[in-house]
């Protein structure tokens, strides 16, 4: 996943970097994907009060399927044109539209993989082909996911992939995402201020790998997670200095939640404690991580640089907030009441964030979408 950084939005959109200008953020890849994948958020406390034969099945499908799916596109597809100078095969509406056939499906026929992989098949071809037409090969990992997610899906209905695996595999995914993007971030902004930008001094690679193993053989649990803690802070280091803006903070605290979860679901058998580890992973590292890159959108272009704003703070804050009480809730004993707050708070956080968002839907579309001019204007 080389590459994966702020200049990867560089162009606004297929059209041209002329139209992008006067295009709204609507008519981007970041601003329906967001959104969607911001209501699909606010939705998955609530499903399990609705009569559904399996609403564990369905609470992931949304969840992990379509809250993290829909997030990743807007991603990916924000990033394509910097990469292709080009978009997908597909025209954006058609895309969103195909995707939220296929949640539909998911939530209609829970156990059934066909109508919702047909979907993600077409998405995904959508995405890869013009990465793959280009022979970007480093691209193609990051390219590949909307399929791979599509094919992992139909593997949890089938029974052939466990949803703990798919949970611990979305904590590599943002291990690796996270650990790429935010140096990045990082040395832009310190460029931007003048400011001699503080580069990794270890490779991010043995993170993943340590983790993986870490993982799969419970002997090396301890040391291999240790050399993860070691490359996470050596990322994390920099967001201590000073002039580091609030945008880079919250990527920081998104991302750092990975470490506990992987953490604690070394110290957790199975049951109520993995289940804590799995809601520590979704709610924490994977739930703070996309808001504070999809809220980049959104954010003020100010002193060249990104401001996050009050109401996007605090969307912030509630979904760390539902991150602590939601592995509480999880355990023996817990009161039905941390559950409750948990959901109520990411509910709300992720409605701060969509009222915020689709503000922001409605005027021009920044440039780049999700990180600050390079020069010393921001981005109108």
């Amino acid at each position: 996943m080389a590459g994966i950084g702020p200049g990867q939005d560089s162009t606004p959109d297929i059209a041209g970097k002329g139209a992008g200008r006067a295009r709204s953020l609507a008519r981007h890849p970041a601003g329906p994907f967001f959104a969607i994948s911001a209501g699909l958020a606010m939705a998955l406390p609530w499903l399990w009060l609705l009569p559904f034969d399996d609403p564990r099945l369905v609470h992931l499908r949304l969840g992990l399927f379509g809250f993290g799916g829909a997030a990743i596109l807007g991603y990916v597809l924000t990033a394509m044109p910097a990469w292709t100078r080009r978009g997908p095969v597909l025209p954006l509406a058609a895309l969103w539209m195909l995707f939220l056939a296929g949640r539909v499906a998911a939530l209609i026929w829970p156990w059934e993989a066909l109508p919702a992989l047909l979907a993600q098949v077409a998405l995904g071809g959508a995405v890869l082909a013009p990465v793959a037409a280009a022979r970007l090969w480093a691209r193609l990992p990051l390219a590949a996911l909307p399929l791979l997610a599509g094919l992992a899906e139909a593997g949890v209905i089938a029974g052939a992939v466990s949803p703990r695996s798919i949970v611990l595999a979305m904590a590599v995914l943002v291990l690796t995402v996270g650990g790429r993007i935010l140096p990045a971030f990082l040395a832009a902004e310190a460029a931007r201020q003048g400011r001699e930008p503080t580069a990794p001094r270890l490779p991010l690679w043995p993170a993943p790998v340590a983790a993986v193993l870490a993982m799969a053989w419970p002997p090396l649990g301890w040391p291999a997670l240790m050399l993860v803690a070691a490359v996470m802070a050596d990322r994390l280091r920099p967001v201590l200095r000073p002039g580091v803006g609030g945008a880079n903070r919250m990527l920081a605290i998104g991302w750092a939640w990975v470490l506990p979860g992987l953490a604690l679901s070394l110290l957790a058998a199975e049951g109520p404690a993995m289940t804590a580890a799995e809601h520590l992973i979704t709610t924490g590292a994977m739930g703070g991580t996309i808001m504070a890159v999809a809220s980049r959108a959104a954010m003020r272009r100010a002193g060249g640089g990104l401001r996050p704003g009050t109401g996007q703070m605090a969307a912030f804050a509630l979904i760390a907030l539902a991150a602590v009480l939601r592995p509480i809730a999880s355990l023996p004993g817990a009161a039905a009441g941390w559950l409750a707050a948990s959901g109520l708070f990411w509910s709300l956080g992720w409605a701060l964030f969509l009222v915020v968002h689709l503000c922001a839907m409605a005027r021009p579309a920044p440039f780049p979408v999700l990180s600050a001019r390079r020069g010393a204007q921001a981005a109108s």
